[in-house]
């Protein structure tokens, strides 16, 4: 007659080793969902990822935009202020024409043409070296402080968006909708 001990024993490891079991059931179990959380959680530390990358780069580039904008805004009204002077000192002014020239289009091409601010500057870049031929210079110093004062105003309204976007990590919906059309 067979030992009961030994009988138990061989059923208690049968039960064990068979993936029917509940055991079985259990650690098959977990080591399905320990796999679907690791791939969970590798894809959200990628898409994590690629969103900060994307906001470093908006930021970084804003930034430069920033640097950029403000410089040629200074050259342009330093260009203007000498230009203005040498005229009326009859010295050749042609150099400063001509940067005075490249500066006007180039401060356009870094302006949103649909931004109200925007066109205020663009409209006192346009009109600003017509005023400085004028002989009365009050209304040429007057457009000079006022194109300060706009991009001034352009400037710190994109300083703070940086600075939001870069502090939540996230786009305004209105850029975020633009950029999935491709647009600006």
């Amino acid at each position: 007659m067979p030992d009961p001990t030994t009988t138990v024993n061989a059923l208690k490891d049968a039960s064990v080793a068979s993936p029917y079991s509940l055991h079985g059931i259990g650690l098959t179990a977990g080591v399905v969902v320990t796999f679907i959380l690791g791939v969970w959680n590798a894809f959200s530390n990628f898409q994590i990822h690629r969103k900060t990358i994307f906001i470093n780069t908006v930021t970084t580039e804003r930034m430069k935009w920033i640097e950029k904008l403000r410089n040629n805004i200074s050259k342009f009204v330093g260009a203007t202020h000498s230009w203005t002077w040498m005229r009326d000192k009859e010295q050749s002014t042609d150099e400063i024409k001509r940067e005075l020239d490249e500066l006007r289009y180039l401060i356009r091409l870094q302006l949103n043409p649909n931004g109200s601010t925007d066109q205020k500057i663009q409209k006192l870049i346009s009109d600003i070296p017509d005023l400085a031929c004028k002989p009365d210079k009050t209304d040429l110093f007057s457009a000079m402080d006022e194109l300060i004062s706009e991009t001034q105003k352009l400037l710190k309204d994109e300083w703070d968006r940086v600075k939001e976007e870069a502090k939540h990590g996230v786009l305004r919906q209105d850029k975020r909708s633009c950029l999935k059309k491709g647009q600006p």
